[in-house]
C-alpha cells in the first residue's frame, strides 16, 4: 500500500498531535479519503492506528510540512461535505462495541483536518493474505472467518448502520491473535429515528463484485442488512476460491457457479442465498443465517479449527441458541431433553439425585443391618418390661 506514494504529504514521524497525546511513529498507507499512521501515546502501553482525513487531489501540505492546505483548484463544498463525513465514520465506530469491529478510542481536530485514534491491528488483510499466498482457505478457516463477521454485522446492524463495503480488504487478521476485524466504514449508512440516512451526502460508493444490484444502481432506499449479506456472500466465495465472485448479471441469469471440490453443498447454497440477485429473497438478519447454519451446516461447524495462540482464545462464532434475540425460537434439543440428564443439568456432569431413591424413584428398601438393629432394640424394650413387671410383684409380697 505504501507503494509510489509521495511521503512530503504525509506527516512526519515525530510529529505531536492532542497537546503530546500522541506521536506518529510511521506511515501505514492511503485511500482516496485519508492517511493512516501508527502512533504512541504515554496513555497506552500499545501502538495504536490514527486516520487522518486528507482529500486525494485536494489538499496538500503548508509550509511546516504538516498543517493541510486546500488546492486553489478544489471544490471546496465537497472538501467540507467529506469532511463531515469522515467525521460521522469515527462517531458511528466509537458507537460499536464488538470485538470483531476496529474500536474508536478519540477524535479531534488539527493542522486544519480531523484525525481518529483507533486499534492498531498487527495483521494483514485477507486481501493480502490471498495475495501473498496465491492459495484459497480451506472451508473451516473460511467459515470461521465469516461467523466473526457475522459477530460484526450483528453488531453494526443492531445499530442502523449498514457498512456497504465489505470485502476482503476490509476485513483483517490479528497475527497474534488470529481475531478477525472489519475495518473501514468510509462507505457506511446509518438509519435515524426518522427513518432517514444520516449521512451528509446520498451517494452510494462500493467496490465491483461485491455489490448488488441496489448498490451498483444507486438505489439508496433499497440498501439494508441484506446488501451487506451480498457482499459477505462473495467474500466467502473470494476466500474460497481466490478468484473474483460472479457478477450479479450472471447470477440473474442463473449461469452456473463454479466452486472447488472441497466446498461443501450447503456451503454453496448459503453463498447462493446471500448473493441472490433479488434483495428480498436474500437473508434478511443475522440471525436467519445461523438458523440456516443450524438446520444444514452441523458438519462443517463440527470441523471448524481456530488458528491462533491458545485453545483459550478460540473463537469459532456464536451458536445458534446463544445469538438468539427476544421473540426469537430456537429450534434444538433443550437440556431437559438429554435421556441421561433428565432433571436439566446443563454442567454435564451427572445427575445428583437424593441417596434414599433408586434410578427409578422407589424408596429404598431397610438393609438387614438396620433391621437387626431395630431387632435388637425391640428386644430390649421386651426384656426392660419383663423385669419391671418381675419386681412389681416381689414388692407385693
Amino acid at each position: 500500500m505504501a507503494d509510489n506514494v509521495n511521503y512530503r504529504s504525509m506527516l512526519p514521524p515525530g510529529t505531536l498531535l492532542r497537546r503530546g497525546m500522541y506521536r506518529v511513529e510511521r506511515y501505514l498507507g492511503s485511500g482516496n479519503f485519508g492517511n493512516t499512521y501508527v502512533v504512541s501515546s504515554p496513555n497506552y502501553n500499545r501502538p495504536l492506528a490514527m486516520k487522518e482525513f486528507f482529500l486525494n487531489g485536494y489538499c496538500f501540505r503548508g509550509r511546516d510540512g504538516r498543517t493541510l492546505t486546500l488546492s486553489p483548484t478544489a471544490d471546496q463544498q465537497t472538501f467540507l461535505v467529506q469532511r463531515e463525513k469522515f467525521k460521522k465514520e469515527a462517531l458511528r465506530l466509537r458507537g460499536l462495541r464488538s470485538q470483531h469491529v476496529v474500536h474508536v478510542h478519540d477524535m479531534f481536530e488539527e493542522y486544519a483536518t480531523v484525525y481518529y485514534i483507533m486499534d492498531y491491528i498487527d495483521g494483514e488483510s485477507f486481501a493480502d493474505l490471498l495475495e501473498r499466498t496465491h492459495t484459497p482457505l480451506p472451508e473451516a478457516q473460511a467459515l470461521n472467518v465469516m461467523y466473526q463477521i457475522l459477530d460484526a454485522l450483528d453488531e453494526i446492524h443492531r445499530k442502523q448502520i449498514w457498512h456497504l463495503d465489505m470485502k476482503p480488504d476490509n476485513v483483517m487478521v490479528d497475527r497474534n491473535t488470529g481475531k478477525v476485524v472489519v475495518i473501514d466504514f468510509g462507505a457506511s449508512k446509518q438509519m435515524g429515528q426518522q427513518g432517514r440516512y444520516t449521512g451528509t451526502t446520498g451517494i452510494l460508493c462500493y467496490t465491483p463484485g461485491f455489490a448488488p444490484i441496489e448498490q451498483v444502481s444507486q438505489d439508496l432506499d433499497s440498501v439494508g442488512p441484506w446488501t451487506d449479506f451480498y457482499a459477505l456472500g462473495a467474500t466467502l466465495y473470494n476466500l474460497l476460491t481466490n478468484e473474483m465472485p460472479p457478477s450479479f448479471t450472471q447470477l440473474q441469469e442463473r449461469k452456473t457457479v463454479k466452486f472447488p471440490s472441497g466446498v461443501s453443498k450447503p456451503v454453496r447454497n448459503l453463498i447462493l442465498w446471500m448473493m441472490s440477485p433479488n434483495r428480498a429473497q436474500r437473508p434478511q438478519s443475522v440471525a436467519a443465517i445461523y438458523g440456516y447454519i443450524a438446520q444444514n451446516m452441523k458438519d462443517s461447524q463440527q470441523q471448524q479449527q481456530y488458528i491462533g495462540p491458545s485453545p483459550q482464545q478460540q473463537y469459532i462464532g456464536p451458536s445458534p441458541q446463544q445469538q438468539l434475540r427476544p421473540g426469537q425460537q430456537y429450534i434444538g434439543p433443550t437440556p431437559q431433553s438429554n435421556p441421561n440428564n433428565p432433571i436439566g443439568n446443563i454442567s454435564g456432569r451427572p445427575s445428583q439425585r437424593p441417596s434414599s431413591l433408586h434410578p427409578n424413584g422407589v424408596k429404598k428398601p431397610w438393609s438387614q443391618k438396620t433391621a437387626l438393629i431395630a431387632m435388637g432394640i425391640i428386644l430390649g424394650v421386651i426384656l426392660l418390661l419383663v423385669i419391671i413387671m418381675s419386681s412389681s410383684r416381689g414388692g407385693l409380697y
